[in-house]
């Protein structure tokens, strides 16, 4: 990707899941440069990754069986999903969320 932002100035960027497969670190890095090279350009993010999809995108449109079925501000999209088959996936993701945070017993 590094070789994207030095071969030429693309106004728009197409990442198709770019965080797939990767470890947190290496994730973290791509977000960063994700966010660092479309500062002046367009982005279409398409993944399956919401963690990465918060912290790049300004606007997300949610597909479920090939149609778009959300689209909105990110901050709208995860504060109040419309469709049945995300809030479920929501609250699973925060609840697994919640267990991961809590201190384990010894």
């Amino acid at each position: 990707m590094r070789i994207l932002k030095l071969a030429c100035d693309p106004r728009i960027i197409i990442a198709d899941e770019p965080t797939k497969g990767l470890d947190a670190n290496v994730k973290a890095q791509v977000v960063e440069f994700i966010q660092e090279v479309t500062t002046d350009k367009s982005l279409l993010f398409i993944t399956h990754d919401l963690s990465a999809a918060a912290q790049i995108c300004d606007r997300i449109a949610v597909m479920y069986c090939g149609e778009i079925v959300e689209w909105a501000r990110t901050e709208e999209i995860f504060a109040n999903p419309l469709h049945p088959n995300r809030s479920r996936r929501w609250r699973l993701f925060q609840d697994r969320a919640r267990r991961n945070s809590r201190p384990r017993g010894l």
